[in-house]
């Protein structure tokens, strides 16, 4: 299982969107990648790929699926 996961984290352990979400997502899937841990505001409509696209709204979501 190869995992990204990208995001900025707030001072609260908010997780926000960043720019060009789908594009990293799209990049990731052709690198290899399966899934994809990202911002709930940067979740595409639809995957590109195969990667299988997780969206998490705080930082302990985040780990808990990396970890």
């Amino acid at each position: 299982d190869r995992s990204i996961g990208f995001g900025e984290i707030g001072l609260a352990g908010e997780v926000r969107a960043v720019r060009y979400g789908e594009e990293r997502i799209a990049a990731a899937a052709q690198q290899g990648f399966t899934r994809a841990i990202v911002p709930a505001g940067n979740v595409p409509k639809r995957a590109p790929g195969d990667i299988e696209v997780v969206p998490v709204r705080r930082l302990r979501e985040a780990l808990e699926l990396a970890f």
